[in-house]
């Protein structure tokens, strides 16, 4: 008899340590939600803030004075912000000003420059978002996270 009292004693032991145990987690995942909605607030607003920078320049009829802007402002943010990079692409004459009718050939790096904008044209600026981490965009892999900007499309319209 002595022997199934102690057993018992340890089982119920056993027990209340693993129901303390259970509601130490249950308390750190309520006290951390806070926590990980903050940071996520503060993501988005992050990325809203990187964004907005750019917001300005973004649409039809723009002028050669505005893309050569935008270029300026692409250059500085890459070299100020080597975590989220910006490329601008050419689209194909003719094409579409869908991102998918974009010259993947004429990627920044000097190949589509100030000189490329001819002072008498009107542009469309079309920006492209991440739609996940480190997307894909023609054979290029981009290092960036989801929701920001990566790729401005510069189109000379008609």
């Amino acid at each position: 008899m002595e022997n199934a009292s102690k057993a018992l004693i340890i089982a119920g032991a056993i027990l209340i340590a693993v129901i303390l145990v259970s509601l130490g987690i249950l308390v750190f995942n309520i006290v951390n939600k806070p926590i990980d909605q903050a940071q996520t607030q503060a993501d988005a607003q992050a990325i809203e803030l990187f964004n907005s920078k750019f917001a300005g320049y973004f649409g039809k009829n723009k002028s050669s004075a505005s893309v050569k802007s935008l270029m300026t402002l692409i250059s500085s943010s890459n070299s100020a912000d080597t975590k989220h990079q910006i490329e601008y692409v050419n689209s194909i004459p003719g094409g579409g000003d869908t991102i998918g009718n974009m010259d993947t050939t004429k990627i920044t790096n000097g190949t589509l420059s100030g000189n490329d904008i001819i002072s008498s044209a009107t542009y469309t600026i079309t920006p492209v978002y991440a739609d996940s981490n480190n997307p894909k965009f023609g054979l290029k892999t981009y290092i960036t996270q989801k929701g920001y900007l990566y790729l401005i499309g510069i189109k000379k319209e008609p």
